[in-house]
């Protein structure tokens, strides 16, 4: 490696994809197609000769190069190190549910403030320092916008739901974080429960890993619910959603500009999204491309919708799919957009 050249160093706490297997599209894949943008990120960013590397290899390397930046998804266990260490930091990012990292967002004043740009869905603007710059993240997906779904109706399934049996407990630390954070995020894992219990032995089909171990409190009919329609986990979670005409999206929490890869695997399989999550989902992917779960009373009449639905009416949702993924609106979520939005803030 040619010390004079320009380093990013991108520090993320996965340890099955150091030694650069982070920016390895093969490899990558292997753990989650989310982090595929990373890969085309790097692969741009080496078009003008920036070199991206995780933290390892950085550390390892025998002659440190002096022109090194870092790009931190949330904070990790070696991130105090690097910025010790004289690396200058640039970038901190974050692509999770608070549910899950609710420390890093208890803290993220504090720790936005050691950054001088922060990127993270809208939301979250008025949670950072007023130290760093803010830039919106829309969470960036690998799918092409030259893709046209097509319907296959016929050779469809009714509903599913790919989500795994994933409860992050009301723990003290979390209580804790919603005290001084000013701000407890509602969990949608109760809906999902509700959903099984309710369309099971409905021709609905549910995926996903854990969902056959118990859950502390169950019911004997939730228990009897799930497995009644668990199908198992999946490999190709694209290919299994095409098989359906709607599939439940539900974010892990609502939080405004929270979109995640969710509803957007369901649109590039050809699979009408029944979406809850983000309350502002309508200024991220137009109204008419999906099912919004909260203009229904209950679930009895969001299934007579669906059982009702005419086949001019579901292509509509399929032509206004295809009209979203080649749209400006979509263009935001691209991983050419997050490229070259990550290349001028290193520029």
């Amino acid at each position: 490696m040619n010390k004079e050249s320009r380093f990013v160093v991108f520090d993320i706490d996965l340890p099955a994809l150091a030694g650069n297997k982070l920016f390895n599209p093969e490899i990558a894949r292997t753990v989650s197609h989310t982090i595929l943008p990373l890969c085309h990120l790097a692969s741009e960013a080496k078009k003008q000769g920036i070199e991206f590397v995780t933290s390892d290899v950085y550390f390892g390397m025998p002659e440190r190069p002096r022109n090194v930046s870092l790009i931190s998804h949330m904070i990790t266990p070696v991130t105090k190190k690097f910025l010790d260490s004289g690396v200058k930091p640039l970038l901190l990012i974050s692509q999770e549910s608070p549910i899950i990292a609710f420390r890093f967002f208890m803290l993220l004043k504090k720790y936005s403030a050691w950054y001088p740009h922060t990127m993270m869905p809208e939301g979250f603007r008025k949670k950072v320092s007023p130290k760093t710059t803010f830039h919106t993240l829309y969470f960036p997906e690998p799918y092409s916008r030259n893709t046209r779904v097509n319907d296959n109706l016929e050779q469809k399934r009714f509903v599913t739901m790919i989500s795994g049996n994933k409860r992050v407990p009301l723990t003290l630390k979390r209580i804790l974080a919603g005290i001084v954070s000013g701000v407890f995020y509602r969990e949608l894992y109760k809906e999902r429960l509700e959903i099984i219990e309710y369309f099971s032995g409905k021709d609905f089909d549910l995926y996903g890993m854990g969902w056959d171990k118990s859950i502390i409190g169950e019911t004997r009919q939730l228990r009897e619910a799930i497995l009644g329609s668990y199908r198992g986990s999946v490999d190709d979670k694209i290919r299994t959603l095409a098989q359906y005409k709607f599939t439940f999206t539900l974010e892990n929490t609502v939080s405004k500009g929270y979109v995640t890869e969710k509803i957007f695997d369901a649109m590039f399989a050809g699979a009408v999204p029944i979406y809850l999550g983000a309350p502002d989902i309508a200024d991220f992917v137009h109204k008419a491309a999906f099912i919004d779960m909260r203009d229904f009373k209950n679930y009895g009449e969001l299934e007579l919708y669906l059982r009702t639905m005419t086949k001019k009416r579901y292509l509509e949702y399929i032509d206004a799919i295809n009209t979203y993924i080649q749209s400006p609106e979509y263009d935001r979520f691209s991983q050419e957009s997050f490229a070259r939005k990550i290349l001028s803030l290193i520029e």
